[in-house]
């Protein structure tokens, strides 16, 4: 006889996923009563009660949180509810990833106390503290609640935390503290306040930059007038491009993001040296110059002509860089007369001046500048627009330099965290290169193809580091730089078969860097991921990032036929028979594709064919591609590879039979077949 119900203990209730992202929705729109009704209906249902887990999942889930949700939205009555009824099993410092309401990115690890410290949300944030709430518990970048509370400059919340123990100076991952989000978002009274309480003014981000360079950067005169008005020095520094240490003053900062009014009244400064002046100029022309679509513009010119007229009347000296080979071998400008000579010439308004601002620019923020690797991209991109591909080619090959400098130096970072931007950051500036070759292939030109190559897969060691950084906090995610490398191969393969395939050796189906660059990736990358592998991935018609734009790469090039060839020839064939996470073999996921896109990618199941994929292999359900297969070409080229090999048919009927064969004395190679056609092994 069943014991009674109600004498068991009762189990601690978790939440199905829609339950779950229910009382979230109703913990945003402060749906107090829905959220009660909910939990007493589950608790009535289930003989369960609440435990630890049941509202505070874990973070490394990527979920947000009710708790979390509720204060991030200022519902103070759902806060309220969570902490009178479950207080006791609740983790106050847990913490949920949820999306910033004003950056739209997501932040990993927040507290509730954060999350309602950046609303602004007083009466939250104090019963949160009255709770135990950690005041200084930061999120995965080390923003404490303080520092979010100062991002919107909620004075009264800044107040609280202060008088209950929060730390003013700790910075984020990237070393910008308090004080530094505050200017750099305009606070006055939130600078202020935190000034008269005691912030550190000479702290520095971990590329040097102070309180005075951050406000000085996105134009808060305000907060720079203030500073000044309180003995901070404006750090006024010539250009010094040779010095490895050389961090560019505030004035050249706001100059480098074109912040006129910001660069007028530093230049007024009394003690702002001619030498400085002149090179703000240049600078902000400069600026100005890189952001037009039509070259040197008149405000450009006008900004030029005064900062050259100036260095000859002051008799100022600068030290210029040397000839540098992206740039042309050509050197900055150094007197009015030149100026004045080639401006007159249209070419150089148009195409010259190009080069000039990126040479400036260089020479006054400093080699690694990531203003000017976003430039020396966009830039790059023009010249391939205007097939001026050896330009455009030089400007890139920089440009990846400088990048790789800058990441290495800020995951070098003991508290480095931002790794979703820097990822985001490195994808899109890879499929812009990726953009670019294939336009240069399809014009007769060819791109240097090594280069890009090994820069994804430096790309790929950048992201390795950033995962062991994250501790596995959030998810990193490789995908996107596969996909891409494999869409430059793609243009490779295209490349050395239709337009140097006269020059390739007899039988050749790429050339020899090709080969040794393509064997390098798949040695790399042939198992990236623990759901696929590289010839699976390969095989799905994988989308590429194009103008912020998910494209399928059969879009691209209709025919991937090549690249699946040249895979298999560069090691993918280990795994030409192995399923991925879905039970699925790569002879599987090409006929779905091609089910999917008969057209374009019909093809790519005979090369996997021709390579000795076994045709009547399962997947975890049990079927083969015959049965898979709904397209009539493809099943052409499934048929015609005749009848099964008796081997084959040998291992159907073992496993119809379901017969121990792994137990039964059968050679080695025999096992293995058999277990292809055996679905209990997928």
């Amino acid at each position: 006889m069943a014991s009674d119900p109600s004498d068991q203990e009762a189990s601690l209730c978790v939440l199905t996923n829609e339950e779950f992202q229910s009382i979230c929705n109703w913990s945003i729109t402060g749906q107090v009563t829905a959220i009660q009704r909910t939990v007493e209906s589950i608790l009535a249902s289930s003989n369960s009660q609440i435990g630890p887990a049941t509202f505070c999942p874990d973070p490394l889930s990527q979920k947000s949180s009710p708790l979390v949700l509720a204060a991030q939205y200022g519902k103070k009555e759902v806060v309220e509810y969570f902490l009178d009824n479950f207080w006791s099993v609740i983790d106050i410092d847990h913490t949920a990833t949820i999306v910033s309401l004003t950056t739209q990115k997501k932040v990993h690890c927040a507290t509730a106390l954060w999350a309602a410290s950046t609303g602004g949300y007083l009466e939250i944030v104090e019963r949160l503290v009255r709770h135990g709430a950690q005041v200084n518990k930061a999120t995965l970048t080390q923003s404490t609640p303080l520092r979010g509370a100062s991002f919107h400059g909620h004075l009264e919340v800044m107040k609280y935390l202060l008088s209950n123990g929060a730390d003013i100076n700790t910075p984020n991952c990237i070393g910008q503290s308090p004080l530094c989000i505050a200017a750099m978002r305009g606070q006055l009274k939130a600078v202020m306040f935190l000034i008269d309480n005691g912030a550190d003014r000479e702290q520095k981000t971990i590329n040097g930059y102070s309180v005075i360079h951050l406000s000085a950067t996105k134009g808060r005169s305000n907060i720079v007038k203030y500073l000044l008005s309180i003995g901070a020095s404006p750090q006024f520094q010539p250009s010094d491009p040779n010095n490895s240490d050389y961090i560019p003053c505030p004035l050249f900062l706001a100059a480098s993001t074109g912040q006129r009014k910001m660069v007028e009244e530093l230049i007024n400064h009394p003690d702002c040296p001619a030498i400085c002046r002149a090179d703000a100029l240049l600078l902000l022309g400069s600026t100005r110059c890189e952001i037009s679509t039509r070259g040197l513009t008149m405000s450009s010119r006008d900004l030029w002509a005064k900062a050259l007229e100036l260095r000859e009347q002051e008799n100022i000296q600068v030290e210029f860089l040397p000839p540098i080979d992206s740039y042309g071998d050509r050197v900055e400008i150094k007197n009015l007369e030149v100026f004045n000579k080639l401006s007159a010439e249209g070419n150089f308004n148009q195409y010259e001046a190009l080069f000039q601002s990126l040479i400036i620019r260089e020479r006054c923020m400093g080699y690694g500048d990531q203003g000017l690797v976003y430039f020396l991209i966009k830039r790059g991109m023009h010249f391939c627009n205007i097939m001026k591909y050896s330009e455009c080619e030089l400007l890139w090959f920089r440009a990846m330099d400088m990048e790789i400098r800058v990441c290495e130096l800020e995951i070098g970072h003991a508290r480095y965290g931002h790794s979703e931007g820097l990822q985001r950051d490195l994808e899109k500036d890879l499929s812009q290169y990726a953009y670019g070759i294939w336009h240069m292939v399809h014009d007769k030109y060819r791109p240097n193809f090594h280069r890009y190559v090994e820069f994804g897969f430096k790309e790929l060691e950048i992201l390795s580091c950033l995962r062991d950084k994250s501790d596995n906090a959030i998810f990193i995610d490789i995908q996107n730089i596969i996909g891409i490398l494999l869409y430059i191969m793609t243009s490779w393969l295209y490349y050395d078969t239709d337009v140097s395939a006269e020059i390739l050796p007899e039988d050749a189906f790429c050339s020899a860097e090709c080969y040794e660059l393509g064997t390098k990736f798949v040695a790399k990358c042939l198992r990236f991921s623990k759901e696929t592998s590289l010839l699976h991935y390969a095989l799905t018609d994988f989308v590429i990032v194009e103008d912020d734009k998910l494209v399928p790469v059969s879009e691209k090039y209709m025919n991937l036929t090549p690249l699946i060839t040249a895979l298999l020839h560069w090691g993918a064939f280990e795994v030409i028979d192995e399923p991925n996470s879905s039970g699925l073999r790569p002879i599987h996921v090409a006929v779905e594709t091609a089910n999917k896109r008969a057209e374009e990618l019909q093809e790519v199941v005979s090369p996997l064919a021709s390579a000795g994929a076994h045709i009547d292999a399962v997947d975890s359900t049990g079927c083969t591609v015959y049965t898979l297969c709904s397209n009539d070409v493809v099943s052409v080229v499934l048929y015609s590879s005749g009848p099964l090999p008796l081997t084959c048919q040998c291992s159907n009927t073992i496993v119809r039979e379901r017969l121990p064969y792994e137990t039964i004395g059968l050679p080695p190679h025999m096992v293995k077949i058999v277990r292809l056609h055996d679905r209990h092994c997928v």
